[in-house]
């Protein structure tokens, strides 16, 4: 018995959890509700940890698959932009957690347009790895 692949299963996670950090965090913004802001951050901490058990599923299914070499190179970029989509969403949280560590707690313009660049890259990701299926 061969297990499916587990990575396209996970991927909707992580994915939702950066929508809901972003929409949250503009929601707190324009509200000034607290909740909401702890809301945007807890759910930015999910997509990073959900991010990174996403990633794993994804070798894990890439090194269980017979691709052939053009296949692969098209996983390869996959696999870099998922990478690349990583990295920006440790750099995002690190900044929303001292943003969270202020007095005022309230996202910064440049803050909103960074999660909104992370936001947009998401679906990118999101977008070509659907494809690739």
């Amino acid at each position: 018995m061969t297990l499916p692949p587990l990575h396209p299963a996970l991927v909707h996670l992580p994915i939702a959890f950066v929508v809901l950090s972003f929409l949250t965090d503009i929601a707190a913004k324009i509200t000034k509700r607290e909740s909401l802001a702890h809301t945007a951050w807890w759910s930015l901490v999910a997509a990073l940890i959900d991010g990174a058990l996403t990633i794993a599923a994804g070798y894990w299914d890439m090194n269980r698959a017979a691709l052939t070499a053009d296949t692969h190179s098209y996983v390869n970029l996959h696999l870099l932009i998922g990478w690349l989509l990583a990295a920006c969403l440790l750099v995002l949280t690190v900044w929303r957690w001292r943003i969270r560590q202020q007095a005022r707690r309230v996202v910064t313009k440049p803050y909103v347009i960074g999660a909104l660049l992370v936001l947009a890259l998401t679906f990118f990701q999101g977008w070509y790895g659907g494809e690739l299926v």
